[in-house]
């Protein structure tokens, strides 16, 4: 599956820690190959789910929560960050030292 990937796209999404085959084609399924509609990375983020809301009031941030969201997507970039907790490449190590 990689070696279709791979002449579907142009690019190996396995070299990235974290991602396999099959999470790159999930990925790949829902946003597609001419990513036009996300213009800036800001857009995609939000879209994803991933930019908090902030609630502000009188200059005060009063909630800062993440939307939820039913995204194919967002799931399997959540599952990718999640396995580098065993990783042992730099990834790995950058995501054990939030801890």
């Amino acid at each position: 599956m990689r070696k279709y990937l791979y002449r579907m796209v142009g690019v190996d999404f396995t070299l990235i820690d974290g991602l396999d085959a099959v999470t790159g084609q999930t990925i790949l399924s829902e946003v597609g190959l001419e990513s036009e509609c996300f213009p800036t990375v800001k857009q995609f983020t939000s879209w994803l789910g991933f930019c908090p809301g902030q609630k502000i009031t009188g200059g005060k941030v009063k909630s800062s929560k993440t939307r939820p969201v039913v995204n194919r997507a967002a799931n399997a970039f959540r599952m990718a960050a999640f396995s580098l907790t065993h990783s042992r490449s730099a990834l790995g190590t950058f995501y054990k030292s939030f801890d």
